[in-house]
């Protein structure tokens, strides 16, 4: 990945790189859907991955949680996302 001086980069413990743009400390829809994901309402992971990740990284994360069927691990997804937001420094999260 390249460097950009308005994205943060981010490594899994499982070796997945994301970029994730720094203004999402300052989006009010992502911190909507991060409460709706604490309040225990997944609906709201599918805002997050893609406010977050954006369309390349959302592929990066499924496909890093694909099952041998060809399923996508909804657990593995939640996981790696959770992960994904302990890594971010905290000038980001909050």
């Amino acid at each position: 990945m390249g460097k950009d001086s308005n994205m943060i980069e981010v490594k899994t413990s499982a070796g997945n790189c994301y970029k994730i743009d720094k203004e999402c400390s300052d989006d009010m829809e992502l911190l909507d859907a991060l409460i709706d994901l604490d309040s225990g309402d997944l609906s709201g992971m599918k805002q997050v991955i893609k406010i977050l990740l954006g369309a390349e990284g959302k592929k990066v994360l499924y496909e890093a949680n694909r099952k041998d069927n060809g399923r996508v691990s909804a657990d593995g997804v939640l996981a790696e996302l959770k992960e994904i937001m302990d890594l971010l420094p905290a000038s980001v999260k909050n």
